[in-house]
Order: C-alpha cells, then sequence, then structure tokens
C-alpha cells in the first residue's frame, strides 16, 4: 500500500519487438545489445563507403567532361551520353585533322562477346 506523499506507479508502456513478437521493449530501449551496436557501426561504414565511391564517380565525371571541353573547345557539356557528343570534335595536334567517334561502335558488351569467336576467325 502506498503511503500519504508517494504517488501509485503508473504501468510502464511496452511496444511488440518486431524481431522477436513475443517479447516487449520500452520506449527508450534504444540499442540493447554490443552486436547491436556492431550491426549499426557495420551499416554506417557501408554507407560511408558508398558515400565515397559516389563522391570519386561524380569526380572522375566531373573531370572527363573538363578533358572533352578542353580538347574540343566545346563548353557546357553535362551528360557523356552518345547521342549528344556523337557531334562533338576534337582537332588532332599530329596531323592537323579532325577526331570523332566511329559510329560504327555497336556495342561494347556485344563485341566483348564475339571476341572469343573472332580471335578464331569464326565463321570464316
Amino acid at each position: 500500500m502506498p503511503e500519504e506523499n508517494e504517488e501509485p506507479k503508473q504501468p510502464e508502456e511496452t511496444r511488440e519487438n518486431p524481431e522477436h513478437p513475443d517479447e516487449t521493449r520500452k520506449p527508450d530501449d534504444g540499442v540493447s545489445t554490443p552486436e547491436d551496436l556492431e550491426a549499426i557501426k557495420a551499416e554506417l561504414e557501408e554507407e560511408k563507403k558508398a558515400k565515397a565511391t559516389a563522391e570519386a564517380a561524380l569526380a572522375e565525371k566531373d573531370a572527363r567532361i573538363a578533358e572533352l571541353e578542353a580538347l574540343s573547345g566545346v563548353t557546357g557539356i553535362t551528360d557523356l551520353h552518345r547521342h549528344l557528343i556523337d557531334q562533338i570534335t576534337i582537332p588532332c595536334s599530329q596531323c592537323e585533322g579532325t577526331m570523332h567517334r566511329v559510329p560504327e561502335v555497336l556495342d561494347c558488351w556485344f563485341e566483348s562477346g564475339s571476341m572469343p569467336y573472332g580471335q578464331v576467325h569464326y565463321p570464316f
């Protein structure tokens, strides 16, 4: 029986643990085991690596665009897809000619896949 000055205790709110439906957790439980902490640390490291990889890819793309703009004299290139860069030409410093993309390139994956047959001159 509570004393006169003491307030009666309220039952603590609990919620179902989604990983273990037969268990319940208090709302303020937070991370409960060292394994949970290790899993969170590993997930954060993976996110850092993914972000660094994405940043490196963007930096490489920017460097390639800058190189193409410098060589061709064309400015404002934002996309390196074939249909957008086919019309860009680069003056050749060795022969005074003009370099351009070869339109006959089919698909690098298809051409790579046909290499084993081409090296033995199949079908001719």
